[in-house]
């Protein structure tokens, strides 16, 4: 055989054998594609900017072209030319949808860069929102399973919205928890008598009727005939469609019509917003909304929120009873999501594209968060009547998340590796978190009056096996009287809001409970004392410090500044969250001041109740909770005492 035709054939078999090879790495990439969805945009649609027409007809050279499109959108922002910045950040997106810094980037730089940029709160809110959901309908659409993009947007709801550094950031709570307030409806009180369990079937009970709803208005109109009638009515009478602005259209007139409010607020209505009402308040129609209502909201948390009701569920059932008016329930939804989805994809080989450390970080800050402040007291009405007003959103401890932050503690180290072995290291992140929040629990325990509580968690700390090692005066800090420890811990973070306020709620539910309820007037008097001197240190301590910015603002973001307001609110918000039985004794030896800060709110708590049950009892709501002399003077005194946080025009037009 000729040297030509060896070589020829050596040729040929590995040809071959280099073919065969490709066409298997051809069928691994391909499903890598296929699941990590790594396709680049190829169609244009209509409504798209010139740029993404340009930038697919380069093929080869578009990356080029890219750069060139990022230059130019930071040099339209640096400029305030803020919309034009944004049409070409589309345009990027467009061309790199699968590019997850790109989504992340541009959504920050909207959220934080362009926002603060704006000079109004409501400029700012909209920005905010903007970043929100480049994210949350974008970025996670063409990315279901980045790690990264889920994390940024659990950070900028814990952080831009959740947190203070914002001096709009008040603002900024009190929409996020109107719209959840308008899309789910008010979730169910948080009752002080029940367990963990129970307080976790409560909220699951709250949102299975959505979960168990018909998923479009074909099945719901096919289970439910009357509901097509009832929707077609909205729509010719009111011209809402049956979308995410009726859910809280809805919301807001079903309020409305419960309130003492209506007959003054009815005639500023414009037609459409009056024939809305009707058919909102019309109780022949009550079992038809019933039926509309739960799909109706699953079609706005899949459609407009990219959110799952069943993952909203389970996350209740790990985590506790969520109250996604909390701007840190989103984070723990769209974090956990992401991880979630990260560890589809995870492998030892490709570890290093996931940054799981830094994600967990914002989880853990997150469930602290919901156990510091997401027990929410929340004037819904008020706030979109009279938007100016501040003094209405109070966020106190939840305590039910306590559990949930040391589950989550265990779960974290074991995914975490070396970074948070104890064994292995004499310090780690997690582990100083923990003990900072287990502090704050038996803070909360010892000023609420659960003393044993307190002691049993502060023991269980000073023996905790994968305690820190770098403090030698940890062991004789934890064998410290209970009383000397609390105050030791309470001396070194009262500057805190979150702690400042908690020892304030946690002192007037202790004083409440402890006090009105059982008629010792000492336990009840003491607890007021210390929470009103608490109180008064904490906003005297915080008007001489400069590094909290605008200090009316923040100061007030946990708490009003008034004291009467706060020791008001909390009784208000504890009295009606105990048995009927529990609020009479309570009632019955509450001063004056306080019946009349919560009478109206008995009245819509257990008035009904009573009235059911008084043909069998003969039990009726006024002798048992009788109004307090004076309240017709103390709601005037009250509007007026308000009056410097409130805007005296009602805010209907803007809806």
């Amino acid at each position: 055989m000729k040297r030509d035709r060896v070589i020829q054939l050596v040729a040929v078999g590995l040809a071959l054998m280099f073919f065969g090879a490709s066409s298997l790495f051809a069928l691994r990439l391909s499903e890598s594609v296929s699941v990590n969805r790594l396709e680049y945009a190829v169609e244009v649609d209509k409504a798209d900017p010139p740029e993404v027409a340009l930038g697919i007809a380069m093929g080869a050279f578009r990356g080029l072209f890219v750069n060139m499109l990022w230059m130019r959108a930071n040099d339209l922002k640096e400029e305030g030319k803020y919309w034009e910045a944004v049409d070409l950040a589309d345009a990027i997106t467009k061309l790199q949808p699968r590019f997850p810094s790109v989504w992340t980037f541009h959504a920050w730089n909207m959220a934080y860069n362009i926002s603060v940029s704006t000079k109004t709160p409501e400029e700012r809110w909209y920005w905010v929102q903007a970043g929100i959901n480049l994210l949350r309908k974008g970025g996670i659409a063409n990315n279901p399973t980045d790690l990264m993009i889920h994390k940024e947007l659990g950070w900028i709801f814990l952080h831009k919205i959740g947190g203070f550094m914002d001096d709009a950031n008040v603002y900024y709570k009190k929409e996020h928890a109107i719209e959840w307030t308008e899309v789910l409806g008010e979730p169910p009180p948080l009752l002080y008598t029940e367990t963990r369990e129970d307080a976790v079937s409560h909220y699951i009970a709250w949102l299975e009727p959505i979960a168990k709803a018909p998923r479009s208005l074909e099945a719901l109109y096919k289970m439910y005939p009357d509901t097509k009638d009832l929707l077609q009515r909205v729509e010719e009478e009111s011209k809402f469609k049956p979308d995410v602005d009726l859910v809280r259209e809805y919301w807001f007139n079903h309020a409305l019509g419960k309130s003492g409010q209506r007959d003054a607020i009815l005639p500023q209505m414009p037609p459409e917003q009056q024939a809305i009402f009707r058919l909102v308040n019309d109780d022949s129609l009550a079992e038809a909304w019933s039926h509309a209502l739960p799909t109706l909201r699953f079609m706005v948390l899949r459609d407009t929120y990219n959110m799952e009701v069943d993952r909203m569920i389970r996350y209740t059932r790990d985590y506790g009873p969520i109250d996604w008016r909390s701007p840190a329930a989103h984070g723990i939804y769209w974090v956990e999501r992401g991880v979630e989805g990260a560890l589809s994809r995870f492998q030892k080989r490709n570890e290093d594209d996931f940054d799981f450390l830094n994600t967990d970080r914002v989880k853990m800050h997150s469930i602290q968060e919901l156990a510091r402040s997401g027990d929410l007291y929340f004037d819904y009405l008020s706030a979109v009547l009279w938007p100016e007003r501040r003094t209405f959103y109070v966020a106190s401890v939840n305590p039910y998340f306590f559990a949930s932050y040391e589950k989550a503690v265990g779960e974290v180290q074991q995914r975490s590796g070396i970074q948070e072995d104890t064994t292995k290291r004499i310090w780690t992140f997690h582990e100083a978190g923990f003990e900072n929040f287990a502090n704050d629990c038996i803070r909360f325990y010892y000023r609420r009056g659960q003393v044993a509580k307190a002691i049993e968690i502060k023991d269980k700390m000073g023996t905790w096996i994968n305690q820190n090692g770098n403090d030698p005066d940890r062991p004789l800090k934890y064998a410290k009287p209970i009383d000397e420890f609390v105050v030791e811990v309470v001396r070194d973070m009262v500057s805190s809001p979150q702690v400042a306020s908690a020892e304030v709620y946690a002192s007037l539910q202790g004083a409440f409970l402890g006090g009105l309820a059982t008629g010792n007037d000492e336990t009840f008097q003491s607890g007021v004392n210390y929470a009103r001197l608490m109180h008064r240190y904490y906003f005297e301590e915080n008007a001489t410090r400069n590094d909290l910015g605008d200090n009316t603002i923040r100061q007030e973001i946990y708490m009003p500044r008034d004291f009467g307001i706060v020791e008001g609110f909390a009784f208000v918000m504890t009295i009606t969250r105990v048995d009927p039985d529990t609020a009479e004794t309570m009632y019955g030896n509450a001063p004056d001041r306080l019946k009349k800060m919560a009478y109206d709110a008995l009245v819509e708590t257990f008035k009904p109740l009573y009235d059911q049950n008084e043909s069998r009892t003969g039990a009726s709501f006024a002798r048992v909770f009788p109004e307090p002399q004076g309240m017709e003077e103390f709601r005037l005194e009250f509007a007026e005492r308000s009056q410097e946080l409130t805007g005296p025009k009602v805010n209907i037009e803007q809806r």
